[in-house]
């Protein structure tokens, strides 16, 4: 299985081709996607108008526990997670940038791996 962080909306655009061709491999996708007081609606309309295999969490916490719990062979993350370093030897991680456009970047390749 091969675990989306839906942190924002705005990063299924980047999400979604990706997933459907790991689909069509016969990978097992599933979307960890963010309740959101102000967004849940979109949310919400989104996961259903996709189809998507979502489990949905309040916070970071929640989602490193599912993940830890899960042992996804794949995490992929849209932003910075402070729980990553957690995951090693559990999940390999991997940042795939969402937007495009001239934005800066602030990644860094972990160390030691």
């Amino acid at each position: 299985m091969i675990c989306f962080d839906v942190l924002h909306p705005y990063y299924l655009p980047q999400y979604l081709p990706v997933a459907e061709e790991l689909q069509k491999r016969s990978i097992p996708v599933t979307y960890v996607v963010y309740k959101s007081v102000d967004q849940q609606s979109v949310l919400v309309s989104l996961v259903k108008q996709h189809q998507l295999d979502v489990v949905w969490v309040d916070n970071e916490a929640q989602a490193l526990e599912y993940y830890l719990d899960a042992k996804p062979s794949w995490v992929i993350f849209g932003n910075a997670f402070s729980g990553a370093s957690r995951l090693k030897n559990v999940s390999k991680t991997a940042l795939m940038q969402h937007g495009v456009g001239p934005k800066s970047i602030y990644y860094t390749v972990s160390k030691g791996i």
